[in-house]
Order: C-alpha cells, then structure tokens, then sequence
C-alpha cells in the first residue's frame, strides 16, 4: 500500500480528503524540507515491518519522463 498524499492551493476541502483515506494533506505552498519530510514520514508508514532503507523522493517530473520513455514510439 502506497500512501495518498493531496498537495492542493487550498484547504477548503481537507476533511473530504481525510474522508476518502488519504494520509496526508498538504496546502501550498510548504517549503522543501517539510515537504520531504512529509513525504518521507508517510512512506516510511507504509513499509512492511523488518525492511529498512533509504527512500527516494519520486517527482512529479520523474513520473511524466518515465511516461514519455515508455509510450515513445523509439
């Protein structure tokens, strides 16, 4: 199980969210630490018990070039 975590230029609707089952909700802007540290904490939860390690942050931009790689017509 992968955490959900709603990032979202407004608050107006954390509860709806919280309601749905994400584990976190962060209003933006937030500054990178506390962002990294979110997203690290609520990693870390999702991780069976006995496995340790370092975690990497994935962005957004990750993501979209691993999309375009593997839908390329290369």
């Amino acid at each position: 199980d992968l955490p959900v975590v709603v990032l979202s230029e407004s608050g107006d609707e954390r509860a709806k969210f919280f309601q749905l089952g994400c584990d976190d909700y962060i209003v933006l802007p937030v500054d990178a630490p506390e962002l990294q540290a979110r997203l690290e904490r609520n990693l870390k939860r999702s991780v069976p018990s006995g496995l340790s390690g370092d975690f990497t942050i994935v962005t957004l931009n990750d993501l979209l070039q691993l999309f375009i790689s593997a839908h390329s017509n290369g």
